[in-house]
């Protein structure tokens, strides 16, 4: 089967939203975030993707884009077309594993938005960190606090008011000038996600 890497800077948008279904790709390097954008023009972040995550399987029952997808940092995406994928039983085996993970994911992030505050970031902080196999203690916060506002739906000083007293009660470090969150006691987060 044939794929073709692509290298995205910072901010470009990968897929638009209402592009007809004709690629899905996976995330190499780097991260995304996923929108949909109002008729009013205004936005709403619905996810945030990271290195092995499978960006427009939300495209295939519509055959079009109901979102865009942008990118938050330089970004390295492997382009599968869509067609092609179908006819490869290996290939489409993998694609459909992931959908399955997004489904997952989909039911928890349901229960995440039912959530107060401090679980909801709580929440988000946990499915961070274990996007990261490589070192699941630490992450690199690539999104805003705008963006993770935005995302959770709640207030820019929302957030940073609850991740700063998850540092102060040392369940979190914040390190502003690597913009990393490192996790000092996943209990008490996974409590607080709760």
């Amino acid at each position: 089967m044939k794929t073709e890497t692509i290298r995205l800077k910072k901010y470009h948008q990968l897929i638009k939203q209402g592009d007809a279904l004709k690629n899905l790709f996976i995330l190499k390097s780097g991260s995304i975030k996923e929108v949909i954008i109002n008729e009013d023009g205004s936005s709403f972040i619905t996810k945030f993707y990271f290195k092995g995550d499978v960006l427009g399987l939300n495209s295939i029952d519509l055959e079009y884009h109901p979102t865009s997808f942008l990118t938050l940092e330089d970004t390295i995406v492997e382009k599968f077309n869509f067609q092609e994928l179908l006819s490869n039983s290996v290939s489409f085996h993998y694609f459909f594993t992931k959908m399955s993970e997004s489904v997952t994911e989909y039911t928890i992030r349901k229960r995440v938005f039912t959530q107060k505050s401090e679980g909801k970031i709580s929440s988000l902080l946990l499915e961070l960190f274990n996007k990261n196999p490589d070192s699941p203690d630490y992450f690199n916060m690539s999104m805003t606090r705008e963006d993770i506002a935005n995302h959770l739906g709640l207030s820019e000083f929302t957030v940073s008011r609850i991740l700063s007293k998850l540092q102060k009660e040392s369940i979190i470090e914040i390190k502003a000038k690597s913009r990393s969150i490192k996790l000092i006691d996943k209990k008490k987060l996974e409590n607080r996600s709760l």
